[in-house]
């Protein structure tokens, strides 16, 4: 996947306010997988992938509905950029595990939606 800049968190802030928040990471974490795969196309074949682009998180977003930009980030918006740094980060982290040959995704281990869901921020 390429850099993830402030647009791409923006984009993916937006498309995950419109997710349940129950699933929102294991949402998000296809969606990562989805802009990664687009990006080794990109880098394949020059082009990009017809429904995930250009391997940007925020073209993997294009063509999900978005919510429209907070004004202000309340609770909600806020749990839904930590739901998206915490989908990050847990992505890396397995890459991480996969590079170093820990047993990641890609060494057989399976890791089911469950498994990447993380605690809701506690909101007082």
């Amino acid at each position: 996947m390429r850099a993830v800049l402030v647009h791409d968190l923006d984009r993916a802030t937006r498309a995950a306010l419109l997710m349940r928040p129950q699933t929102r990471v294991a949402q998000l974490l296809g969606l990562i997988e989805a802009a990664h795969a687009a990006d080794k196309l990109r880098k394949a074949t020059g082009r990009r992938h017809p429904r995930w682009g250009d391997g940007t998180l925020a073209a993997a977003c294009a063509h999900l509905p978005l919510a429209p930009c907070p004004r202000r980030h309340d609770a909600e918006a806020c749990a839904a950029l930590a739901a998206v740094l915490a989908a990050l980060a847990l992505w890396r982290a397995e890459r991480g595990q996969e590079r170093r040959g820990q047993g990641g995704r890609g060494q057989g281990a399976q890791v089911s939606p469950q498994d990447r869901l993380v605690p809701a921020p506690r909101l007082h």
